[in-house]
C-alpha cells in the first residue's frame, strides 16, 4: 500500500521539483519503504512497522523527501568545508615554515596556527565534549611539532 502511495506521490508531470530532485526523492522514499518492510518482517519494530506511514499524502511525501535531501546536502557541505579547513590548516603552516626557515617564523607559525585551529574547533564542533576538542588540537600540534623538527634541523654534511 505504501509503495503505491510513494509512486503516486511522484507523477511524471509534477512541477514542484525538477526531474533530478524528483527522482532522488522517489528513491529515498522507496528505500525508506523497503527498510520499514524488512523491519516489519524481522519483527524489530512494534506492530507491523508500516502502519504509521500508511496515511502518507503526495504533499507530505514530497516535503519529507525534499527535507531529507536538503539535510543530506547540508551535512555534506559541512563535512566538505571541515575537510578543506583541515587540509589548509596543515598545508599553509608547512608552506610558511618551508619558505621562511628562521626559528622565529617556525615557532610563531606553529603557535598562531595552533591557537587558530583550537578556536575554529571550539566554534564549530558543537555537541562534542571538551576532551575531544583538546585531543584534536593536541594531535594537530603534534603534527606541526614533527614538521618543526624537520624544518629547524640543519641538513647534515655528508663529506666529513
Amino acid at each position: 500500500m505504501i509503495k503505491e502511495q510513494v509512486i503516486l506521490a511522484f507523477p511524471e508531470d509534477n512541477s514542484l521539483f525538477n526531474a533530478e530532485v524528483q527522482a532522488e526523492a522517489k528513491d529515498l522514499l522507496v528505500s525508506r519503504y523497503n527498510r520499514l518492510k524488512m523491519r516489519s518482517r524481522s519483527g524489530t519494530t512494534r506492530g507491523a512497522g508500516i502502519e504509521p506511514y500508511s496515511g502518507i499524502t503526495r504533499e507530505h511525501g514530497l516535503m519529507m523527501a525534499h527535507s531529507e535531501i536538503a539535510t543530506r546536502r547540508s551535512l555534506f557541505l559541512s563535512r566538505l568545508s571541515f575537510a578543506l579547513f583541515g587540509g589548509l590548516a596543515l598545508i599553509a603552516p608547512m608552506l610558511i615554515m618551508t619558505l621562511h626557515q628562521t626559528k622565529l617564523t617556525v615557532f610563531l607559525t606553529t603557535s598562531i596556527f595552533g591557537v587558530a585551529v583550537a578556536l575554529v574547533l571550539a566554534l564549530f564542533m558543537e555537541g562534542t565534549q571538551n576532551k575531544d576538542i583538546v585531543a584534536a588540537t593536541a594531535a594537530y600540534a603534534a603534527v606541526l611539532v614533527v614538521f618543526i623538527g624537520t624544518a629547524v634541523t640543519p641538513p647534515s654534511s655528508s663529506g666529513s
